[in-house]
């Protein structure tokens, strides 16, 4: 990953974290879409996770196929980073 890429990815992830309680989504919504009832908790350990889009990404050979980068939360302020 180039160092612009991985610079706005970084900046983006933060963005998305700092203005992440701003959502219009109503906790009785996000309790119905989320089993663990917290907002954007993708992988349902009750913490909030960042997508973040990455539509000029090279997949498999595929220019510019474009990518989701999840950024899973641990509610420690550490972030565990994985791609698909």
């Amino acid at each position: 990953m180039g160092r612009r890429r991985a610079r706005w990815l970084g900046m983006s992830a933060a963005l998305v974290l700092a203005v992440g309680g701003l959502s219009s989504a109503s906790p009785a919504v996000a309790a119905v879409v989320c089993p663990s009832g917290v907002e954007s908790d993708f992988n349902g350990d009750g913490q909030r996770d960042v997508a973040i889009a990455d539509p000029e990404a090279t997949v498999a050979g595929h220019a510019d196929a474009g990518a989701v980068h999840v950024v899973y939360g641990s509610g420690k302020g550490n972030l565990l980073t994985v791609s698909e």
